[in-house]
C-alpha cells in the first residue's frame, strides 16, 4: 500500500523531470524508498530520478557529439577532396578542438559547442570550394552539390555602359 502511494505521487514528479508517466521507470525507486523512513524516502527518490535523468541526457549528448564529429570529418572530406595537405590539416584541427573540449561537463556548454560544430559543418559544405590552376591565370573550380550558388544574371552584349565626360581640370595657381 505504501509503495503504491509513493509511486502514484512520484509519477507526476517524474514527468516534470522528463520521464514518461509509466510506472516501470518509477517503481524500482519507490520499492527502494519503501524500505527507508517516509521522511527520507521522497528525497531519496528525487536524487535517484535526477541522477537517472542526468545520465540519460548525457548519453544522448555523447551520441550527438560523436554524430557531429563524424559529420564534420565528412564535410571536410568533401570540401578538400584530392588535396591531401588541406585534408590532413583540417582533420588535425578538428581532432585538436574536440580533444580540447573533451572535459566540458556542463550540458548548456555542450549544446553551444554542438551548435558551433553544426555552423562549421554548413560553412564547409556550402562556402568552401577548390580551385585548380589549369593554365597560367585560368582556374577550374570544383563545385559540388552542397555548394551554395547565387543567382547570376547573364551579361548582355548590347548593353550600353555609362560614359563619363572628361573635362579639363583647373590649373593650380
Amino acid at each position: 500500500m505504501r509503495t503504491t502511494m509513493l509511486s502514484s505521487g512520484m509519477v507526476p514528479f517524474a514527468r516534470t523531470l522528463g520521464f514518461s508517466g509509466d510506472r516501470s521507470v518509477v517503481e524500482p525507486y519507490t520499492r527502494i524508498a519503501s524500505s527507508v523512513s517516509s521522511s527520507n524516502a521522497s528525497s531519496m527518490i528525487v536524487e535517484l530520478l535526477a541522477t537517472k535523468l542526468c545520465s540519460r541526457k548525457m548519453s544522448m549528448l555523447r551520441r550527438e557529439v560523436l554524430h557531429h564529429f563524424k559529420s564534420l570529418l565528412r564535410a571536410s572530406q568533401t570540401a578538400f577532396k584530392e588535396d591531401a595537405q588541406a585534408l590532413t590539416a583540417s582533420r588535425k584541427k578538428i581532432n585538436e578542438e574536440y580533444k580540447s573540449k573533451k572535459h566540458v561537463k556542463d550540458q548548456d556548454s555542450i549544446i553551444e559547442l554542438l551548435k558551433f560544430s553544426k555552423d562549421v559543418e554548413t560553412e564547409l559544405k556550402q562556402n568552401v570550394i577548390q580551385a585548380k590552376e589549369k593554365s597560367p591565370g585560368k582556374f577550374e573550380l570544383r563545385i559540388h552539390e552542397g555548394t551554395a550558388k547565387l543567382i547570376n544574371f547573364p551579361f548582355r552584349e548590347d548593353a550600353e555602359l555609362p560614359t563619363f565626360k572628361t573635362g579639363r581640370r583647373c590649373k593650380k595657381p
